[in-house]
């Protein structure tokens, strides 16, 4: 009985070294950052936050950041990504959403633009 439980053990111990066993919430490669700029007052903005809040449902693996745009200590942020896109006329606008690599302003669902965002994760999560 004694031997049995040892090798189990060694079993467990040995798949949990050579990596042959890896919980999902350790899988980090996989992860996807949302940057979600916006303001309280907005109603594209709130119909955004309903959005993203059924996307962090479908897409656990993603990570939704959201901004206040009035927080003056993210102001540097905001600056930086939208200089990185090529898209600095929008500061001062919202809602403002960066999906890993990709930059969509504003939020409309009928014109598309959820669709957009969640085309962007499902591209950047393959």
């Amino acid at each position: 009985m004694k031997k049995i439980l040892f090798l189990i053990i060694f079993i467990l111990v040995a798949l949990g070294i050579f990596g042959f066993y890896r919980p999902a919430s350790c899988n980090s490669s996989s992860k996807l950052e949302i940057q979600f700029f916006y303001s309280e007052t907005c109603p594209h903005c709130v119909a955004e936050q309903k959005f993203l809040d059924g996307l962090a449902e479908k897409y656990p693996e993603v990570k939704i950041n959201r901004y206040l745009i009035t927080d003056q200590a993210l102001q540097q942020l905001l600056k930086d990504l939208l200089k990185k896109h090529d898209a600095e006329e929008y500061l001062g606008l919202v809602p403002l959403t960066f999906v890993g690599e990709d930059f969509i302003p504003g939020f409309d669902n009928s014109q598309g633009i959820g669709k957009k965002i969640e085309e962007s994760i499902q591209l950047q999560l393959e």
